[in-house]
């Protein structure tokens, strides 16, 4: 009987590091709306490149060019951009918020001045997208250089 207890309360022992272990290993995701939301609209755009390389992005964007069209999504308060993208389920490798792909198409895969730049109601912020903080009514625009901005109409 004694032997049993003892099995019976290792057990509950490992069951409980098991799913302290397993909480502690969820990576991060966006808040799910408990509290306060807002809302944004996500467009991923590579125009650019579907008009210089089409084969480089003829199997991630519509023929319009997007990769996302303006879509619509609600986001817990105080959500960052980097935070919004993940909601959308975009596809994003970045580190220490700077953005080297998105969808798979990278930074000089169109040219060694190509990359991603992103605005939020047509300004270009000076935080990186983790330190960009979304409001209610947000427009973020992803669009893809092929020539540093220059062919999305910007100068540096």
């Amino acid at each position: 009987m004694k032997r049993r207890i003892n099995c019976i309360v290792i057990t509950l022992m490992l069951a409980a590091v098991m799913l302290v272990a397993a909480a502690c290993a969820a990576p991060s995701q966006p808040a799910e709306a408990d509290g306060p939301t807002v809302k944004c609209t996500i467009s991923v755009d590579c125009s650019t490149a579907l008009a210089s390389y089409p084969d480089v992005v003829k199997d991630i964007a519509d023929e319009n060019g997007f990769i996302q069209s303006p879509t619509e999504y609600e986001v817990a308060e105080g959500s960052s951009v980097y935070d919004a993208m993940s909601a959308a389920g975009l596809e994003i490798d970045e580190s220490k918020g700077y953005v080297s792909s998105v969808a798979g198409l990278g930074e000089g895969d169109c040219g060694p001045m190509s990359g991603w730049l992103f605005d939020i109601n047509g300004e270009y912020p000076l935080e990186s997208l983790r330190d960009t903080t979304v409001n209610d009514g947000d427009v973020i625009s992803w669009q893809y250089t092929c020539d540093g901005g220059a062919d999305l109409g910007l100068e540096f």
